[in-house]
Order: structure tokens, then sequence, then C-alpha cells
């Protein structure tokens, strides 16, 4: 009886080693939201000479400026990457009824923006009162911008197997 006993032991659990894997089911959810963002500029750069003159006498007023302006480059770059539920291998992986259900929700995205823009310069003067001849205003500008770069990637990889 208890060799009966010792044998239905045996072939209970034979049975459940090779019926167990081939019901197995499995399953990968992944809800992902994955962005990045860069931002350069080198802009909005302001220069100026500038006098106000109340009162004056002919040749009094004399306004002289050299302004010279040089920016930057400006880069950005933004890069973005998602993988999900990705199995390499599987070293006991079986057909016959074995299951498996992926699930993503992927929002990927990648932004990038580069400025030197909107740079100024000048020279100005205000009177409110003068005789002839008394004003005079001169001045040399150079404004000078470098480069604006901008680059913006985003990858996906989503419920990719190898080795099956």
């Amino acid at each position: 009886m208890v060799k009966k006993l010792a044998s239905l032991a045996g072939a209970g659990a034979l049975l459940l080693s090779v019926a167990v894997p081939v019901l197995a089911w499995s399953s990968d959810v992944a809800f992902v939201n994955n962005s990045a963002t860069a931002v350069a500029g080198t802009g909005l750069n302001v220069q100026g000479n500038g006098v106000t003159v109340t009162k004056a006498s002919a040749g009094d007023i004399n306004v002289r400026g050299n302004n010279s302006l040089t920016t930057g480059d400006a880069d950005a770059y933004a890069g973005a990457l998602v993988v999900a539920n990705t199995r390499i291998s599987c070293g006991r992986c079986g057909g016959g009824g074995r299951g498996h259900t992926d699930v993503a929700y992927v929002n990927n995205s990648a932004g990038a923006g580069a400025s030197t823009g909107d740079n100024g310069q000048g020279n100005g003067v205000t009177v409110k009162k003068a005789f002839a001849g008394g004003i005079n205003v001169s001045g040399n500008n150079r404004l000078t911008t470098g480069d604006a770069t901008s680059k913006a990637r985003a990858w996906t990889v989503v419920n990719t197997h190898w080795g099956y």
C-alpha cells in the first residue's frame, strides 16, 4: 500500500511539473509618459548710447557712440527614449497553450529650440531746447550673433520579444 501511495504521489508530481508550465500565463503592463525639452538662447540683448538735453547753446550737444555686440552660439538638444515590455531571451519558453499579454500605453515626445535673435543697438538724443547748429549725433554699431542649432529626437520600442 505504501508503494502504491508513493507511486501515485510521484506520478502526480510528474504530471504537475509538465502541466503547470503549459498552463502558465503572464502579462506585462506599462504606462509611460516620457518627454524631454531643451531651450537655449542668447537673444534679447540691447545696447545703446543716449542723452537728454533740456537747454543748450550752439555746438554744445555732441553724442558719439560706438557699439559692438557679439553673442555666442545657442545650442539645444532634447532626447527621449522608451523601451517597454521587452524580453531578450526566454530559456524555458515553449508553446502548447502558454500565454503572454503585453500592454503598453506610451506618450513619448522631445522638443528643442534655440535662438540668437531680438538683439538691438542704437544711438539717440532727446533735445527740448537748443539753438541752431547745436546738435551732432554720430555712432558706429556692430552686431554679431552666433549660430542657433536645435535637435530633438524621440525613440519608442514597445512589446518586442526576442529569443522565442
